[in-house]
């Protein structure tokens, strides 16, 4: 009876998480594989119902808005670190692939990810530099360093183009990605977006997501747990710079343009914040609900009282972002949740009675 019992015991199977056969299926990885899906679907179809060049540019918009916002996202919405110097990477990645091309004849097939590395790389010098701040210090920092860029491609006229900016010619072509339809930019700018955020949906679900989140809530309870905090945010610093790097390059080509205020300009940092905060920080839809609204807003504001006087539309514009952030400080996804959370709160109660 002994060996019988001890056999037994030896013979039992160990149901460890590591061990079980579904243990890497997890439920949340399929809903985002669904939402890609669905968000691929919606890019693939936009350019087939119009040809309204109006509604592209509108909708083209809303793609480079969201694209930026949720590259920013992985900095400052899942580690914690607020960055208003984001518009660096931009210029930087845009002014890159635009000179490959102007001065080299390099394709920007080439160009825009070559200008998305250039600003990968930056971004990890800066972050090694400047991620051990916290606070205001770090926002200063930044800032500083998306100015001192500024200041550079403003006096380096040579190489630059100065105050004035560099045209991208037209020379009509894939290779050149100059397209006469611009339902094409649709195509290429809204598949950047689902790269964007199938890779956001992975962080999400993995360990990186999850120490980044750590160390958002207390770098020095995270470091207690064995989480290197520095190595977890250069991570994230880099991959965010890169890919507004990139963004920059995409939004270059579609006006076929670049100049130093509007790429290197604090406006466009906030840009990219907005519509974090606006759609939710550290969340996977959060960016792309904020920059609809915003894009959408602006829009019709602008459009119904851009000639009621000088920046009355800015000042309508701006209350409005003011109420949406009162009424819903966790952003629009943090708004849905509690909606989503009530009614099933009141579906459970009635079925209690």
């Amino acid at each position: 009876m002994t060996r019988t019992s001890e056999s037994s015991t030896v013979e039992e199977p160990q149901t460890t998480p590591s061990t079980r056969p579904d243990a890497n299926e997890s439920p949340g990885r399929k809903i985002w594989a669904i939402s890609l899906a669905v968000l691929a679907a919606i890019v693939a179809v936009i350019p087939l119902v119009t040809e309204n060049n109006y509604y592209f540019d509108v909708v083209i918009g809303i793609l480079l808005l969201a694209a930026g916002g949720s590259a920013w996202n992985l900095l400052g919405g899942y580690t914690g670190q607020i960055s208003l110097g984001h518009a660096g990477f931009f210029g930087l990645g845009g002014y890159v692939s635009v000179l490959l091309f102007t001065q080299h004849g390099v394709t920007p097939w080439i160009g825009i990810p070559v200008g998305g590395l250039v600003a990968g790389l930056v971004g990890l010098l800066i972050g090694g530099l400047t991620l051990r701040l916290r606070g205001p210090f770090f926002v200063l920092a930044t800032i500083a360093f998306a100015q001192v860029l500024l200041i550079l491609a403003i006096n380096l006229d040579d190489l630059t183009g100065g105050s004035p900016g560099v045209s991208v010619p037209f020379k009509a072509g894939v290779a050149n990605m100059v397209f006469d339809n611009r339902g094409s930019y649709v195509w290429l700018i809204g598949g950047f977006l689902v790269v964007v955020f199938g890779l956001t949906a992975w962080i999400e679900t993995h360990r990186l997501g999850s120490q980044a989140r750590a160390v958002r809530e207390s770098r020095d309870a995270a470091e207690s747990l064995g989480i290197n905090s520095t190595s977890v945010k250069l991570q994230m610093t880099a991959t965010s710079s890169a890919l507004t790097g990139i963004v920059g390059g995409l939004s270059a080509y579609y006006i076929a343009f670049i100049d130093p205020s509007s790429s290197f300009g604090i406006g466009r940092s906030i840009d990219f914040v907005l519509v974090a905060i606006i759609g939710g920080m550290g969340t996977v839809w959060g960016p792309i609900l904020g920059a609809i609204l915003i894009q959408l807003l602006h829009n019709e504001l602008s459009g119904a009282l851009g000639s009621s006087g000088a920046g009355l539309y800015l000042v309508v514009y701006g209350v409005l972002m003011i109420v949406v952030v009162l009424f819903f400080p966790k952003g629009i996804v943090g708004g849905l949740d509690i909606v989503r959370r009530r009614i099933r709160t009141n579906r459970e109660g009635r079925a209690r009675v």
